[in-house]
């Protein structure tokens, strides 16, 4: 078993750890975050999505934060927590959707071409 600090422990915090516990086939391990490191990790993570969230999704302007997130969460953690993310901006951008429709989100394909056809004139 190899034990890392998470480093949280250089900057005021209580020194979380990460193991990484052998698998029975020689390349698989598993990560197990401990208390403290626990704490840290959604710490970093809520910090970078709120980041994301105030600059239109620019992680340009993230950096920081990005680079916390990363260091103190394991990999498959950052995948997963990701991944959540993405899934939640995404049905808040449907919800969002069906807001402007006033709930109604059944318009046909006829009903779409009429109203892009409005909006942009008659053909020529």
């Amino acid at each position: 078993v190899s034990t890392q600090s998470t480093g949280e422990g250089q900057d005021g915090g209580s020194g979380g750890k990460v193991e990484a516990l052998g698998g029975q086939d020689a390349g698989s391990h598993t990560t197990v975050i401990r208390g403290s490191g626990r704490k840290a990790c959604w710490a970093k993570r809520d910090a970078y999505f709120d980041c994301l969230d105030r600059n239109n999704n620019n992680s340009e302007l993230c950096a920081e934060e990005k680079t916390g997130y990363y260091d103190t969460c394991p990999k498959s953690w950052v995948k997963h927590f990701n991944k959540l993310h993405m899934q939640s901006r995404y049905k808040a951008g449907i919800q969002k959707l069906k807001d402007l429709q006033g709930g109604d989100m059944s318009l046909s394909l006829a009903q779409e071409e009429a109203n892009l056809s409005q909006q942009s004139g008659p053909k020529k």
